[in-house]
């Protein structure tokens, strides 16, 4: 079984792993990839702060989810060992989110650990060289240890030496020389083999995988800030499906890690469980007693996407979301989820004749087939809308005038 580790910071948390299965049909638990963006602390503390907040403020709403980043990488990249604490102070200061402390100077991750009260952070990184001075500050501040070795006979002697030393709570990153112009490449593959050998039983990497993409920012991808920032999210998006549970980014615009958010949240969803929202009769607006009542079903997206459109076109309308077991509007309908007698008794159930005086039903373009039927069990009248939503603004407009 692979090991789970928490960062924590005074009010959020962060959990880091874990997959175990080569294969995403074969997965039995759902922990999603933990993704990180560093602020490197050669910035003014203007600059870090600015930056900061910027992580902590980007979130992006879909379909019902508030997706965002869940962890802020602090990365030494100046020459002054002082300077990672001040930089790490500022960062704690600016967001409630779990940090990493990235340094390979242990005097620097000292200085670091002693500022974060109530923080317990990721130590990257132990290496061959380091490993007896990272395992003391470890074991001293009680903070989980990552250790970097791209060769994996060596970095499984450096997690046995660890485990002498007490240490065993550890983030695993195998990553190889950014300055290869073949390391996307050769990162999935020691990411591969990291994992294939933790599921053929070895303890010794049974722990989280990690991918730190912003070490090769300067040294791999383009020039091209915007051709930077697209190449590091189509490698991290592989490295996400192969099988990165943390990544540290240093792309921070919304539009560079909107897809890898997206990714991530379709990637995590368990198939055996469609997503769902609680049937009802959902006000749009502000609906008044003559507003419409328009039918769809609790599969999450579409319930959301339909209700995104009706606002996007400023309709003041009621939703009656049908109990379909989580299922679309089309395979509700094959399936017989979506049906008369459901749609009648969520009518029933949600006391809609007392709420609105319309008695006025908007069917699903693909439900034209129910109309006379819901008619005689509900007493309503049934009107077939669009079968795309987008156009559902269009169409109450045109309904209200004619």
């Amino acid at each position: 079984m692979i090991r789970r580790v928490i960062l924590r910071s005074p009010s959020a948390e962060a959990t880091l792993g874990c997959r175990d299965s080569l294969y995403r049909h074969q997965m039995r638990s759902y922990t999603p990839t933990a993704m990180a963006v560093e602020v490197p602390d050669h910035l003014s503390d203007e600059a870090v702060a600015e930056r900061t907040k910027a992580i902590e403020n980007l979130a992006v709403s879909r379909v019902g989810q508030e997706l965002g980043v869940d962890v802020v990488a602090v990365r030494h990249t100046s020459a002054d060992a002082e300077r990672l604490a001040e930089a790490a102070a500022i960062v704690a200061s600016a967001s409630r989110k779990p940090l990493i402390l990235c340094s390979l100077d242990v005097d620097a991750l000292r200085g670091a650990l002693e500022t974060l009260s109530g923080h317990r952070p990721l130590i990257y990184a132990a290496t061959k060289e380091n490993w007896v001075e990272m395992a003391n500050l470890a074991e001293k501040y009680d903070a989980p240890l990552a250790v970097a070795e791209p060769n994996l006979d060596l970095m499984e002697e450096i997690v046995h030496r660890l485990w002498s030393a007490g240490v065993d709570e550890l983030v695993l990153d195998p990553g190889c020389n950014p300055k290869s112009r073949n390391w996307p490449s050769m990162e999935l593959q020691s990411l591969v083999d990291a994992r294939s050998r933790a599921l053929s039983g070895a303890e010794e990497f049974a722990y989280p995988l990690m991918a730190v993409t912003a070490k090769a920012w300067l040294q791999t991808w383009p020039e091209s800030p915007v051709e930077a920032a697209m190449a590091e999210a189509c490698t991290a998006a592989v490295l996400m499906l192969r099988y990165a549970d943390l990544l540290v980014l240093h792309a921070s615009q919304t539009w560079a890690l909107l897809p890898l958010l997206a990714l991530r949240q379709g990637l995590f969803a368990d198939p055996r469980r469609p997503p769902k929202v609680e049937p009802g009769l959902k006000a749009v607006g502000s609906p008044g007693v003559d507003a419409p009542v328009l039918v769809t079903t609790n599969y999450t997206q579409t319930y959301h996407l339909v209700r995104s459109d009706l606002e996007r076109a400023g309709v003041d309308a009621y939703l009656l979301v049908v109990d379909t077991g989580g299922l679309s509007v089309r395979s509700a309908l094959a399936g017989g989820q979506l049906n008369p007698k459901t749609i009648a008794k969520a009518l029933k159930e949600a006391k809609a004749e007392k709420i609105t005086k319309s008695r006025t039903l908007i069917l699903p373009g693909h439900a034209k087939h129910l109309k006379s039927e819901v008619e005689q069990l509900t007493g309503w009248k049934a009107i077939i809308g669009p079968k795309d939503s987008i156009k559902i603004g269009q169409f109450v407009e045109n309904l209200r005038n004619s």
